[in-house]
């Protein structure tokens, strides 16, 4: 489906006396001189279930312009949202609230960019650290290529030690590095070398034909979920800012699935092998002097701690985990009934089998000159049902390629990039991916394992660990970049989104620990295509903030946002391939509010960072050519 809005929505806007006055909805189709109009349409604030004093509302959705008699209708009280709406009294109590405004003060989160709790202003005042009147003490980098701190201009004066009066360069604009420099009016955006900033905004702006394309924008072509105009791929090729990878091998260098590896005799079903789940859990143990066994009942039993909670939030147990795992591989081993002390655990029966090596090197991060690491590389393992068959539990683990430097960045891209030739997923090919992941999957370099399942109970639920490396203990965290599962369809949350809109847009937005706000635990209902986040009363100007704070969340990403059926490598059966999901191959998704169409083909993005990486010589891998995928991946975890 195109993603013009003109050309999706015309139909729905010309004639709508509704979508001419954009405070209001349509119960039906009328005409904007239809005389009876005012009877079928109602303006959006009145059912949004927030009280809107600004708007002319006496009370939450009746009064003023409102058709609803407030006298007809008690004002409703959430008691939970951290705001004072309905009839209470204070922040969440009073009123109709079991909490009297006489017991503890309302909370203040401090840093969630909202006024709540006893803050006088937001995220500060009140029982915040933050004085309202204060000012971070300015930092001058000074060799960033960034106006900040107390620097008079880029980069001297102040505290640096170049005197703005100095011949310098001029600032160059990089486009694709995830820092606002040179004459950037954005991050990597705007200027003279980058797309204007209007281009990123998910609506239909300053000289666009659309949102987002046309005029000084990518043409709409590009945005078309389909292969048109002068396109060598859907949505990519020589005009659109999205370059077709020209000489990537996906499944030999990305997502590598092929049987010979994930079956591989030596290296995958030898408890010995480097592919196998006995070495990854044995290179976690012994920076402790513990054994594979201990990490790995550790890790199994946490599912049954009935006393777990993350960030304010209680994490119920899976005591199943017992029965369809722990119990399972005991009968494998001969050894029913015996207690997990007097268990010979025997890895060659453990109930997990390979699906994927994975090749995440366009999670890089790097931030202009300065690298942290090359990415990830991951191993994805599934649980296997006692018939054989795979089980909807996958477990997957993360670990850092360490990088310092883009000499160290441009290595792994080239090793990786190096599989393509090294053979036809034989002994030489699996030997070269051998001496890869033997250099990252250490327990230093473990950023955590998540784990993905609906088989212990429904709904779908996903869980993260990290280690300490110094007593090999795997711990559960909170889930990145997804708000608990309470807050979805909220008021909160559209305060969120609204306050937060510009930094969504660019996937510069982060949650943290003790915010209130980051999730304890990922849940996601059936059907998962159907899942996404929304919040009531959102305006159209933000409904792409919306999608990028619902696609980079754990369960947004494995749902509705992509079509995925939660999971994107599938569990498989011994002898069969893993498959892969839409998103990953290939799939084009329309928005679950507006209709718009996304293209998605996670693999061939990745294909072109790679390949900027790892041939830097190539003449057609421009900063333009990979600067849109990067501002699209800025906050990725998946």
């Amino acid at each position: 489906m195109k993603r013009s809005i003109v050309l999706l929505l015309t139909t729905i806007l010309i004639g709508s006396c509704c979508f001419l006055n954009p405070d209001k909805f349509c119960k039906r189709e009328c005409d904007s001189n239809d005389e009876n109009c005012d009877n079928v349409c109602v303006r959006c604030f009145c059912t949004n279930g927030v009280f809107d004093p600004d708007q002319g509302e006496e009370g939450i959705d009746c009064g003023g312009p409102c058709k609803q008699d407030c006298g007809a209708r008690p004002p409703v009280a959430t008691c939970n949202d951290n705001i004072q709406n309905g009839d209470e009294e204070g922040v969440d109590c009073g009123g109709s609230c079991p909490n009297d405004c006489d017991d503890d003060p309302p909370i203040a989160t401090c840093n969630d960019n909202i006024q709540n709790g006893d803050e006088e202003g937001v995220d500060c005042g009140g029982s915040c650290p933050n004085d309202c009147d204060d000012d971070p003490p300015p930092t001058a980098t000074c060799n960033d290529n960034i106006q900040n701190g107390d620097e008079e201009g880029v980069d001297c004066g102040g505290s640096c030690p170049n005197d703005c009066d100095d011949d310098l360069p001029p600032p160059t604009a990089s486009c694709d590095d995830n820092i606002q420099n040179g004459d950037e009016a954005g991050i990597d955006c705007g200027g003279t070398n980058c797309r204007p900033c209007h281009c990123f905004d998910g609506i239909q702006n300053g000289d666009e034909t659309s949102a987002d394309c046309g005029g000084s924008c990518q043409a709409c072509h590009c945005v078309s979920c389909q292969q048109d105009g002068d396109e060598t791929g859907i949505d990519c090729g020589p005009s659109c800012d999205r370059k077709c990878p020209q000489n990537i091998d996906e499944r030999k260098e990305l997502m590598i699935t092929n049987l010979n590896v994930v079956e591989d005799p030596i290296e995958a079903l030898s408890t010995n092998g480097s592919f196998h789940i006995q070495t990854l859990f044995d290179r976690l143990a012994v920076a402790s002097g513990r054994t594979a066994k201990e990490v790995m009942l550790q890790f199994l039993t946490s599912w049954e701690d009935t006393n777990l909670s993350m960030n304010g939030f209680n994490i119920a147990a899976r005591p199943s985990i017992r029965s369809k795992v722990i119990d399972l591989w005991k009968q494998r081993d001969g050894q029913a009934g015996a207690s997990d002390a007097a268990w010979n655990m025997n890895f060659a029966n453990a109930p997990f089998r390979l699906l994927a090596i994975v090749n995440r090197f366009d999670l890089f991060d790097k931030a202009g000159s300065d690298v942290a690491n090359a990415g990830e590389g991951r191993f994805v393992f599934c649980v296997v049902n006692p018939d054989g068959t795979g089980a909807q539990f996958t477990i997957i683990f993360e670990y850092k390629l360490p990088a310092s430097n883009e000499a160290e960045l441009i290595e792994w891209a080239e090793r990786w990039h190096a599989l393509a030739t090294a053979g036809n997923f034989d002994r030489n090919y699996i030997n070269a991916l051998k001496a890869i992941t033997d250099d990252f999957a250490t327990c230093a370099n473990l950023a955590q394992i998540r784990t993905n399942e609906v088989h212990l109970e429904a709904p779908w639920e996903l869980r993260e660990f990290n280690i300490n490396c110094g007593n090999s203990t795997l711990f559960e965290v909170s889930r990145k970049l997804t708000p608990d599962d309470r807050f979805n369809n909220t008021e909160r949350l559209r305060q969120f989104i609204e306050n937060n809109a510009d930094a969504l847009n660019q996937d510069l937005v982060t949650f943290e620990e003790g915010d209130g706000f980051l999730a304890g635990k990922v849940t996601t209902p059936f059907p998962p295509r159907q899942f996404f986040w929304n919040a009531p009363g959102l305006s159209f100007d933000n409904t792409l903030a919306r999608h990028r704070l619902s696609f980079n969340t754990c369960n947004g990403c494995h749902g509705g946002e992509t079509q995925t059926d939660f999971t994107h490598i599938d569990p498989r059966n011994a002898g069969s391939e893993a498959q892969l999901s839409g998103f990953l191959e290939g799939i084009c998704v329309d928005d679950p509010l507006t209709n718009i169409g996304r293209f998605f083909d996670d693999l061939r993005d990745r294909a072109v960072i790679l390949e900027k990486f790892s041939q830097p010589s190539l003449e057609s891998i421009r900063e333009m050519d990979v600067s849109s995928i990067v501002r699209d991946r800025r906050n990725r975890t998946h």
